[in-house]
């Protein structure tokens, strides 16, 4: 594996951005090519990163100097996207939700078994630091067995007016599968595999329909511990807050307008705080790093793809129990 690896970046939007900035902070990586359809702001972002532009995706997945693929345009065009690039042999970091659909995400993993190729599904609210340190505190034990996990994730969906996230075409689904994603990969991470779900959604404040612009959901694993999941584009005071209850303590996450992880025993009430508040983000930095870490290992980066499809099952559950008012079991 050379010193330095190579990356293509698929999108130059709001996601797009963020991880060229990313990618411009990590001294063994490179971006050697900027891919988009719009090619006035495609060719921009390419002079600024001092690298090719085009807008033939098969130009830059074809490259034999570029290593790995950044996927990070509207859903609806992840899965060409992402197969193309595995088809060239190359790794990929797909930014979430993986697909619109659970077909689209199967569809996807399949052509990483095949390719032998990896494929990484964007999670970066697990770089957090405050989540990090929770996942650190339950990997110790700390909190004993978890139990249940309670959260809530979402903002005032201001930021989204016009833009491709409230087309259904382009999206595949509402704020369930735009920032929900993010809870339910982090619970499936703690609590283990899901396989039943109750919820509902709404549309009841901006003109989306038929996407939701709030979604409830209680789920249940396969050894019966459950995860209460709510999900907003109503959300005045985001952005995201979980519980997690073990059978000796417990820990709580904290990332609306502050950055904080408090963790106690049960039993006592003295608790342990961990403030993060002053810390710049770095989340997307961190994943880059670590899905480097891994391809040059030779080890799948996690969440996998096969992550990303069970929780596009968890969304698609959800969705199913809303339309119908029953249980789903998947």
């Amino acid at each position: 594996m050379a010193d330095i690896l190579r990356f293509a970046v698929v999108g130059v939007g709001w996601f797009g951005s963020k991880r060229i900035t990313a990618l411009q902070k990590i001294r063994d990586a490179s971006i050697e090519w900027i891919v988009d359809l719009d090619k006035e702001r495609g060719s921009e972002v390419a002079k600024e990163a001092n690298c090719y532009f085009t807008s033939d995706l098969k130009r830059a997945v074809t490259d034999p100097k570029v290593d790995c693929v950044l996927v990070c345009t509207p859903n609806v065009m992840h899965p060409k996207v992402v197969i193309k690039s595995l088809e060239n042999g190359k790794d990929v970091l797909c930014e979430k939700p993986l697909a619109r659909n659970v077909t689209e995400a199967q569809a996807m993993v399949d052509a990483a078994k095949k390719s032998e190729g990896f494929l990484k599904t964007g999670s970066n609210h697990r770089y957090f630091p405050n989540v990090a340190r929770a996942f650190e505190l339950i990997d110790a034990k700390k909190i004993g067995e978890p139990i249940f996990f309670r959260g809530s994730i979402g903002h005032n969906g201001d930021l989204l007016k016009g833009r491709w996230f409230w087309d259904a075409e382009a999206a595949g689904g509402g704020t369930f599968l735009d920032n929900g994603c993010h809870l339910l990969d982090i619970c499936r991470e703690l609590l283990g595999e899901f396989n039943r779900c109750m919820g509902m959604v709404s549309t009841t404040f901006w003109p989306v329909a038929p996407l939701e612009d709030n979604g409830f959901s209680l789920y249940r694993t396969t050894t019966g511990k459950t995860a209460l999941v709510q999900s907003s584009w109503v959300e005045w005071y985001g952005y995201m807050y979980f519980e997690i209850y073990g059978s000796e303590g417990f820990v709580i996450v904290d990332s609306r307008r502050a950055n904080k992880t408090l963790f106690g025993k049960r039993g006592e009430e003295s608790t342990t705080l961990f403030d993060y508040s002053d810390v710049p983000p770095r989340s997307h930095e961190l994943e880059i790093r670590d899905f480097m870490d891994h391809v040059r290992r030779n080890e799948q980066p996690l969440p996998s793809g096969d992550d990303g499809l069970r929780v596009l099952q968890m969304v698609q559950a959800l969705y199913d129990s809303s339309k119908s008012g029953k249980e789903i079991y998947f």
